[in-house]
């Protein structure tokens, strides 16, 4: 049945034609737009719409400026369009809306069942374009589904899908290339495909006590296969709700996908009715897995992907592949708790690896730790985290780069230093024993308890961080045979607008540096302490440093003390 026409006779002429289109060409090209002229109103008004209530086989579009409208009689129709961001269409309590086009959705479109079954019908296969957002809502019985019945149809999105209901209530395959979102406490949003299968390139999410559940055919779900226990392609993010799914009875063995399990959220196998990664063996390097809960499993453990344990879980492995001959390589390693290795035990001496220490390490059974008795060499990435200590009882050699965070402690026991050959070092916390510094480049706005020394050429110590000015400590002496200091300027307040080295004694050589900061040009006669030591030896190389055409700085040394005094013409050559 139709609304009422207008006019009789014009209308019904029209949807008599529109049907024979629909009849006999599914996806006529030439089928007629109904555009939505109103603002807020139901598609049954005639007011509403610029060729009078919309009929089969029209293409509907809703562009006017915060439209919000409400289809509230069963139709179907060709292509639907939602033009701005804040464009509405809900989908009455007891409405199906049959669509055989393209839906291009930049706005919001709403299933808003009250008890009766209220539906987005496809006919064919159709896609859901646009950033827009489709709102499943919590009441239900609300659909997605396929028109035909027989299972065919299948729906790619690139929209967010949220609430609670069912995509594809077993009649349609879904291919998600967006974001699919259980967002309602206590409630389940279904996928639940025929044989036209799942496929998922973008996000699956189940938040705020929500539960998301993956159901159909055997080997339906194309990301995993049975076969290998593989997850592949797509994310998975179970923050304070759960995703489900049918898994074989191993699981999840190998991960070759993004998955994040925190706040009592999880990815469990239905099939067991355990955590799906009660036996991950693998995470390749296109996985990354992201959990705050844990697993154990007695075998080797392979990670050349990402791997951050949060804080809370328990992960027991049996060896870890990516350490062989005392050397650590593999992906990027998050430790906020402890990656416990069961069997033999393991050293490191070597990091090859991204490994990030904020709170765990790797531990062995004997309650060893794998590397702070061993480790001598970073090639690549180490860096501690949300207030980590590391005590090695080595010097440690970094040719990588070492990241020493706020509140962070890197500590050598007596007799032991660190060496910086080159790469860099980033410390915002505290270097406990003598540093040196060869080649490359530290910097940070943290302080060193011991002596600092700049050893080469090719080495520069880079007070306060990138584009940043800071006052750094160094209790013992600052000691520069070469290299270069820079003191960035961008103000005239210690600490927080130009850079300062406090030491305990200094003995100079090498080049001053001294970069403006964010845009700062000084003005003739100011200065700038930027070294106070208990007594300064030696002078560094240079007199003067270029600040433009017309000023520079002039270096000179007061008892105790390096300033820059801003003086007029250009620095000398």
């Amino acid at each position: 049945m139709f609304p009422a026409c207008r006019s009789a006779s014009r209308n019904c002429a029209r949807i008599m034609f529109t049907l024979m289109a629909v009849c006999l060409f599914a996806s006529f090209a030439g089928a007629q737009t109904d555009n939505w002229i109103g603002s807020t109103g139901v598609w049954s008004d005639p007011a509403q719409w610029d060729s009078g209530v919309p009929v089969a086989g029209e293409n509907i579009n809703i562009g006017t400026a915060t439209a919000n409208s409400t289809d509230d009689f069963s139709l179907a129709i060709a292509g639907l369009t939602l033009a701005n961001a804040s464009d509405a269409l809900s989908i009455a309590d007891g409405v199906a809306l049959t669509v055989s086009g393209t839906i291009a959705n930049q706005g919001s479109i709403s299933l808003s069942s009250a008890g009766t079954n209220t539906s987005l019908l496809i006919s064919g296969n159709v896609s859901l374009s646009g950033s827009g957002k489709f709102n499943l809502g919590s009441a239900g019985p609300n659909y997605i589904t396929g028109a035909s019945g027989t299972g065919t149809e299948v729906l790619a999105s690139a929209n967010t899908i949220q609430g609670a209901g069912n995509i594809g209530n077993g009649l349609m395959g879904f291919v998600n290339n967006g974001t699919v979102i259980a967002n309602r406490s206590a409630a389940n949003l279904f996928i639940n495909v025929s044989g036209a299968n799942f496929k998922n390139t973008g996000t699956l999410e189940a938040i705020t006590g929500g539960n998301l559940t993956i159901q159909g055919p055997a080997n339906s779900f194309t990301n995993y296969n049975s076969t290998t226990s593989t997850l592949t392609g797509g994310t998975y993010t179970a923050n304070a709700g759960n995703i489900y799914f049918a898994g074989s009875a191993s699981g999840i063995k190998t991960l070759s996908a993004r998955v994040t399990q925190q706040a009592a959220g999880q990815l469990i196998n239905t099939t067991t009715g355990t955590n799906a990664f009660s036996n991950l063996s693998s995470i390749t390097h296109t996985g990354v897995l992201t959990t705050q809960v844990g697993f154990t499993q007695p075998g080797a453990f392979s990670m050349g992907g990402t791997l951050t344990i949060l804080p809370g879980a328990v992960v027991n492995v049996g060896s870890v592949a990516q350490i062989q001959n005392g050397t650590l390589t593999g992906g990027q390693w998050v430790l906020d708790s402890n990656l416990n290795i069961t069997g033999a035990a393991q050293y490191i001496d070597t990091n090859n690896a991204m490994l990030t220490l904020s709170g765990g390490t790797f531990k062995n059974a004997d309650g060893s730790d794998a590397f702070a008795n061993t480790l001598s060499q970073n090639g690549k990435t180490l860096r501690l985290m949300n207030s980590a200590k590391l005590t090695l009882f080595t010097s440690l050699d970094n040719a990588g780069q070492v990241i020493v965070g706020k509140g962070c402690k890197l500590i050598f026991t007596a007799g032991y230093g660190y060496q910086q050959l080159a790469g860099q070092t980033t410390n915002d916390g505290t270097l406990v024993s003598q540093i040196a510094i060869n080649g490359g480049t530290l910097l940070g706005a943290g302080s060193v308890s011991g002596d600092l020394v700049l050893v080469l050429d090719q080495a520069t110590f880079s007070v306060g961080d990138v584009g940043k000015s800071a006052l750094v400590q160094v209790t013992g002496t600052y000691y520069v045979f070469a290299g270069t200091t820079s003191t960035g300027i961008g103000g005239t307040t210690v600490g927080t607008q130009y850079s300062q080295i406090k030491a305990g004694h200094a003995q100079l050589a090498g080049t001053l540096a001294a970069p403006l900061l964010s845009g700062f040009t000084p003005t003739v006669g100011q200065t700038f302490t930027v070294l106070s030591a208990g007594s300064v030896t030696g002078t560094f190389s240079n007199t003067t440093i270029a600040i433009n055409s017309s000023e520079h700085f002039a270096i000179s040394y007061p008892p105790r003390s390096v300033v820059l005094t801003v003086v007029s013409g250009p620095a000398a050559e």
